[in-house]
């Protein structure tokens, strides 16, 4: 566990209630971690109370200083990825121009200056540079050769559809646009083949109770809609595998790939996990996990089934 105190960040043992480590930081507002790859390493991004932000790399059982990302454009916003593999670091930069004439757009603004940074963990050498590109949101492939760039999600933007770009992380090179056929997602994640990817959206309108916004508050008066916003892609063509009708704030894929986690908290942190089946794979669980009766006359007569049985004896 890592939090921050009056003027220092200490990182604790759970279990013990003891700390492993502590490093001085005066002035903070907030700070987000994630530990890398084995957890021996922690990357530390600081929000600070004049809205100044920095990213660090800490050795997580020491507290030492490993990489200080020195942003290039100070007064903007950031945002970062790391590779599955935990040993680059994709660090992306903007500035905005921003104008008070008006009311706000619903169009995601376009930065006036950016610079993204593909970094070496262990040296914090930049092995790579896209000038002029910001990202506001990265989700490396699993085998770490590729990013997708998500566009900024906006609990009230009006577009329908979404167009992903996906880059080269080994040569910085821009390979292609994939179109969704719905909004911007607020979650992404891959499934751990990196054939297709998850996605979800939080999406406002009139059903029950306020919807969170990105950063977790909750907006008066708005609320959400019951419609499915959690589905499932192919990562080569887009096309649309499947939705399901849930709506969710989150989701995890586990490693086998066969069942995921997903977080819907504005019903207070409601988890579920499910499984990931073709048709075939569903029945041969269901018949050997829960009963299953027979069909009656009526049931054959809907279904066309020919034979009384139920499906788990044809």
């Amino acid at each position: 566990m890592v939090y921050a105190e009056e003027g220092k960040v200490v990182v604790a043992d759970v279990s013990s209630d003891s700390h492993i480590c502590e490093w001085e930081m005066n002035g903070l507002q907030d700070i987000s971690t994630q530990f890398i790859s084995d957890g021996s390493k922690l990357l530390v991004n600081y929000q600070f109370e004049d809205n100044a932000q920095k990213l660090e790399i800490r050795d997580a059982n020491t507290g030492v200083l490993i990489i200080d990302i020195i942003p290039e454009l100070p007064n903007g916003t950031h945002s970062y990825a790391i590779t599955p593999d935990g040993t680059k670091l994709l660090y992306s930069e903007a500035e905005y121009d921003i104008s008070n004439d008006g009311p706000p757009s619903r169009e995601i603004p376009i930065p006036s200056k950016a610079i993204s940074r593909l970094i070496d963990i262990a040296t914090g050498d930049t092995t790579l540079i896209f000038d002029n590109e910001y990202f506001p949101k990265v989700v490396f492939t699993p085998d770490g050769t590729q990013f997708v760039n998500i566009p900024s999600y906006s609990s009230f933007g009006a577009q329908k559809d979404t167009t992903l770009y996906i880059w080269d992380a080994v040569s910085g090179e821009f390979i292609r646009e994939l179109f969704l056929s719905t909004q911007a997602p607020s979650s992404f994640v891959f499934h751990p083949d990196g054939k297709s990817f998850f996605t979800a959206r939080r999406i406002g309108g009139g059903g029950s109770g306020p919807p969170p916004t990105p950063s977790g508050i909750f907006r008066h008066g708005i609320s959400f809609i019951a419609k499915a916003n959690f589905h499932q892609w192919d990562f080569e063509s887009g096309d649309l595998i499947r939705e399901f009708p849930v709506q969710v704030t989150d989701i995890k894929v586990f490693s086998d790939g066969n069942r995921f986690i997903t977080n819907a908290f504005y019903r207070g942190s409601d988890f579920r996990v499910w499984r990931l089946d073709t048709q075939d794979e569903l029945i041969d669980w269901a018949c050997k996990n829960r009963f299953v009766a027979d069909f009656t006359p009526d049931q054959m007569d809907i279904y066309r089934i020919t034979s009384a049985n139920s499906v788990c004896d044809q």
